[in-house]
């Protein structure tokens, strides 16, 4: 999903023109719903109608997609077998086999490694293919039989049958989304993930101002936001500004709680910085006298000073990570034009110090200080970092030149644990040092006052160049920095929890990548925001009498439990005809919303897997029963269980016919019961195995009934069957 919709237009590799999913899209048809207005021709209410739809077509194409993936992995593992010696078969793999360019063993680890993803394509890249002719295959809008016509068919079918599920998934996703109106965001997603490009992949991206909104909304209902890199923009006209402007203070690094989203501000008390006096001046010109060592300042009308509103004046000081070699482009710099010259008292008289003559200007504000040297040469004898060495050319060569690699000034590739706890322990239990993607910190400091702020590692110094001293002694100098170091924290607004990892200013994948516990830290973040996403519903179904109890719940079919570890009900009637009632219950977790329920006979269903989930097919199957609501109650305001009887008549199509039965040889039938909630395309489902017994071939009653002749007289004989 892209930000904006000037870069959500792209081409596919095989040259066809695309669309990716447009955050600020989907709030402006949002906004038109609710208004009562229609999008594509819909208003919201028909869009509720329309997902049922589009999603009894999503869960059809998804099922289709189980048989021509079954026969491709089934290829894909006599390919294996073929290799060791073991096929017994009549295909021949000797094309299929020879293509490869890798040795037997490395193509063994391919074929098990496509068959355990899904990643089929892997087959085709140069590394693997020898004949290597598929691009311009693909670029004509045909298979590629690189590897033979076999798996040219078997890929084909199941490329077609995967895109129309894709396409179905994405009308109902679409169709859902449109539906909830302005509460798509809490309804749908349980993470939001901002980056983790550099800088939104250099300055390109921004969301209106609408959008942010919704982000609020969606974090503060209890949605989790995981946010990286550079997300955060210190400037005025580049990055995202909207997105600055509206999270800076609920994602913690608005460590003095300014306002920043005033266009011109002023400052009304002099600024300090240890032992210096620090002015800043709205004037072009200045001169000193040296003796009283007074600054002089000559207006000339040009320039506006911005205005930050803080609950305290006092604690503003400088920020050189927010310079800018033009006036007015920092965002705490000013939004207009403000030019800021600032002085320091240095050999014994007020000198320009940064501003105009200098070629940087500087908030007035503070963030983060790792830039700020006390000379202009080599050793740095200000803050903290004394023992660390870096020019002050070098310092801020980034903002200096658009195209300088800030990574020559402040890159690391470690990060040391600062505090443990979940994100560090679950699912993996992460090392106090870490090999990260190379990065920097932020240019804005942590507001470690907030008692909401956790930092888990911070960067530290690293030998990961020839000149460490120049990129990340600054670390090393002063070790487990969490306000202007930090590496990943979380924090929380209203429900909702906020992460931040320093990731994104390199590649965080690839081989020559060493940094596999950033991955996992990077997962455990992933799943501990699972407590986000809904607990999926519980189906239990139960004979007849209206009880619910446990001791009558129907039988399991053992096979299919043990082959698939799939639950399977059983149930016998006596003839074809008789109604195979049963009772239900489904099970509601808390803060878990069921929209739908379908109860209907599977009349196409392949049981030779029952790891295959079943999917109603219209035309085909048999729908017994489908609800969305209970009276006039919809489901998604039940709470706890719902309880149920499946019997003939009102509404419910139960009586079976010789077709329920014919699909699998005339000797029994399946019944599912499926249950759609809010977060998931995919239903929770049980079946029933519906047996019907057969008076021609019962064997199971070993007695006749042997008729009155003459003067005998009927009765019962036991015989063997």
């Amino acid at each position: 999903m892209v930000a904006s919709s000037d870069r959500a237009s792209f081409k596919t590799g095989d040259g066809v023109d695309a669309q990716y999913d447009c955050l600020d899209t989907m709030v402006e048809e949002a906004e038109k719903l609710a208004k009562g207005e229609k999008v594509d021709g819909h208003s919201q209410e028909e869009y509720e109608s329309l997902a049922a739809v589009a999603l009894t077509e999503y869960s059809a194409a998804s099922a289709k997609v189980a048989t021509p993936k079954k026969i491709l992995d089934n290829y894909l593992k006599n390919a294996i077998d073929y290799i060791d010696g073991k096929y017994t078969g009549t295909t021949n793999y000797s094309t299929f086999i020879n293509n490869f360019r890798t040795s037997n063993a490395e193509t063994k680890k391919v074929l098990q490694y496509m068959q355990d993803t899904g990643d089929y394509y892997l087959i085709f890249w140069p590394k693997y293919n020898t004949m290597n002719h598929c691009e311009g295959d693909f670029k004509a809008g045909k298979m590629s039989d690189d590897f033979g016509a076999d798996f040219a068919k078997y890929y084909s079918d199941y490329v077609t049958a995967k895109n129309a599920e894709l396409e179905a998934k994405d009308k109902y996703n679409t169709y859902l989304r449109r539906s909830y109106g302005k509460s798509f965001m809490k309804n749908m997603y349980s993470i939001l993930v901002l980056g983790p490009s550099d800088s939104f992949g250099g300055f390109k991206v921004d969301f209106k101002k609408e959008t942010c909104q919704y982000i609020l909304d969606y974090v503060s209902a209890g949605g989790d936001l995981f946010f990286f890199h550079d997300s955060m923009s210190p400037y005025a006209n580049a990055g995202a500004v909207n997105l600055t402007k509206s999270l800076l203070s609920v994602v913690g690094m608005n460590r003095f709680h300014v306002d920043i989203t005033d266009n011109v501000v002023k400052y009304d008390n002099p600024l300090k910085l240890g032992k210096y006096n620090v002015k800043s001046v709205s004037y072009s010109k200045a001169s000193v006298n040296t003796s009283t060592l007074e600054v002089t300042y000559t207006a000339d009308g040009t320039v506006d000073d911005v205005t930050y509103t803080s609950p305290d004046s006092s604690l503003y000081y400088l920020t050189p990570y927010a310079n800018n070699p033009t006036a007015g482009e920092g965002l705490l710099n000013s939004m207009n034009s403000n030019i800021m010259d600032v002085f320091v008292e240095k050999n014994a008289y007020w000198q320009p110090y940064l501003g105009k003559d200098k070629k940087v200007y500087v908030s007035a504000l503070a963030m983060t200080a790792l830039y700020y040297n006390g000379n202009m040469a080599g050793a740095t004898t200000t803050l903290p970092y004394v023992y660390a060495q870096e020019s002050y050319k070098a310092a801020t060569a980034w903002s200096q030149a658009s195209n300088q690699d800030q990574s020559a000034c402040a890159e690391t590739v470690k990060a040391t644990q600062l505090n443990s706890g979940l994100v560090t322990l679950y699912p993996y239990n992460i090392s106090s040092s870490l090999n990260i993607s190379g990065t920097h910190q932020q240019a804005f400091a942590l507001d470690l006052e907030s008692d909401n702020i956790t930092v888990w590692y911070t960067l530290a110094g690293s030998n990961n160049s020839s000149n460490s001293k120049m990129r990340s002694s600054k670390y090393a100098a002063d070790p487990g920095d969490a306000m202007e170091a930090y590496f990943i924290y979380t924090t929380a607004y209203g429900s909702g929890a906020i992460t931040y990892c320093g990731a994104g200013h390199s590649s965080v994948t690839g081989r020559r990548t060493r940094n596999n516990d950033e991955r996992k830290l990077f997962i455990n973040v992933i799943v501990n925001s699972a407590s986000a996403v809904p607990e999926m519903p519980t189906i239990k179904c139960y004979d007849p009498k209206q009880t619910w109890a446990a001791e009558d719940e129907l039988p399991k079919d053992a096979e299919a439990l043990a082959s698939s570890g799939k639950t399977v009900y059983v149930s016998e009637v006596d003839s074809k005809t008789d109604d195979p009632e049963f009772d239900y219950k489904i099970g509601i977790p808390e803060k878990t919303k069921v929209t739908k329920v379908n109860i209907y006979y599977d009349l196409d269903y392949d049981d030779s897997d029952y790891s295959i989930r079943p999917s109603y097919t219209e035309n085909t199957d048999k729908m017994i029963k489908s609800y969305d609501k209970i009276g006039t109650a919809k489901l998604t305001s039940i709470a706890g269980d719902i309880k149920d009887i499946v019997r003939n008549g009102n509404g419910t199509a139960l009586t079976p016919d010789d077709s329920c039965y014919a699909p699998y040889g005339g000797n029994y039938t399946y019944i599912v019961v499926e249950v759609y909630y809010q977060g998931k395309t995919v239903p929770v489902y049980t079946m029933i195995k519906v047996k019907a017994a057969d008076p021609l071939f019962d064997l199971t009653d070993n007695t006749i009934d042997v008729p009155a002749l003459g003067d005998f007289i009927a009765e019962k004989k036991n015989v063997f069957a």
